[in-house]
């Protein structure tokens, strides 16, 4: 009987050294996950190891990550910023930005303007500027510029989902050179005028067009598509 109590004692001992002694709250003293030293040191091993993984490997994870949480990784990682610049889908709205309800254009205007800024327009494969419930809407003095670091030959998906205004956005179709018209498969335009000339020649990839309030003539959307 001695020899069985004195095994319990032995048993509890040791689990009070592996795991820490439980407390009146029922919350346990000295285990290691509860020490904060040891989550710092964890953290920190964790935040090493980012940099450490092959470039391609993290440019896999960033691709499958959505628009808001990318931007915020390339806040957080240098690694993931230089693979922020080269993204294959930016979709770029009220949400995927961040903004709140209450923001207008402007501000819309400037954070798409820094994320086109800062990247290359190299293996972009989707682009879509969606501008639904926002107001102060002057594309104007954006959009030529942002298109021009966006359409480059692979591009595949493009939408441009603008706000209605007094005069339409022209479209500027110079910009779809033969790699970029070549590789297009879908094409989403709103309230824009978009005037394809007979050089620029048909759509050969194209699957899926929506126009909305485009303003196009039927002479040119024949031969383009």
């Amino acid at each position: 009987m001695s020899m069985q109590c004195d095994r319990r004692q032995r048993r509890r001992r040791q689990i009070r050294a592996g795991y820490g002694r439980i407390d009146s709250t029922g919350k346990r003293k000295g285990s290691p996950c509860e020490q904060d030293g040891d989550i710092d040191s964890q953290a920190g091993k964790i935040m090493r190891s980012i940099p450490e993984l092959p470039e391609d490997i993290l440019s896999c994870i960033h691709s499958l990550m959505p628009m808001r949480e990318a931007a915020r990784a390339a806040c957080l990682s240098r690694s993931f910023l230089r693979s922020l610049r080269c993204h294959p889908n930016l979709i770029c709205n009220k949400d995927t930005v961040g903004l709140k309800r209450s923001s207008n254009g402007d501000n819309f205007h400037h954070k798409i303007d820094r994320i086109l800024r800062n990247h290359s327009g190299i293996s972009l494969k989707s682009f879509k500027l969606d501008y639904s419930g926002m107001s102060g809407f002057d594309g104007t003095s954006y959009l030529d510029s942002w298109l021009e670091i966006a359409l480059k030959p692979g591009m595949e998906e493009l939408t441009l989902w603008l706000s209605e205004t007094r005069r339409k956005y022209n479209f500027p179709c110079s910009l779809l050179s033969d790699g970029v018209q070549n590789s297009l498969r879908y094409l989403k335009l709103r309230f824009c005028a978009f005037h394809p000339t007979s050089k620029l020649g048909p759509f050969r990839s194209l699957t899926s067009l929506h126009l909305f309030l485009v303003s196009i003539k039927w002479e040119e959307l024949v031969p383009s598509f």
